[in-house]
């Protein structure tokens, strides 16, 4: 795993670039609003599992994805990272 990261600054921006002009496609409403969904499962089991700290992170992530909160999934912290390291293991395969 320490190969895949950090990339270098050219590295990291050439994903972030990629990602931009991609997002849309990759995670069309319907994906995301699986993706919100999963996540508010895994919040609740945080919960259940005494995780408060986990709980709310998660859970806030959730939140976010929702249409009611105004972020974008261009924008979303959570999601840009998950896919910028779907990147960096599909470039190391």
């Amino acid at each position: 795993m320490a190969v895949l990261w950090p990339f270098d600054h050219a590295g990291s921006a050439a994903i972030e670039a990629l990602i931009d002009r991609h997002i849309e496609a990759v995670l069309p409403p319907r994906q995301v609003q699986r993706l919100r969904d999963a996540l508010l499962q895994m919040g609740y089991l945080a919960d259940l599992s005494g995780r408060p700290t986990l709980c709310t992170l998660v859970m806030t992530a959730a939140w976010a994805l929702g249409s009611d909160s105004g972020v974008t999934a261009r924008r979303h912290p959570f999601l840009r990272q998950s896919l910028c390291r779907a990147v960096e293991v599909a470039i190391a395969l």
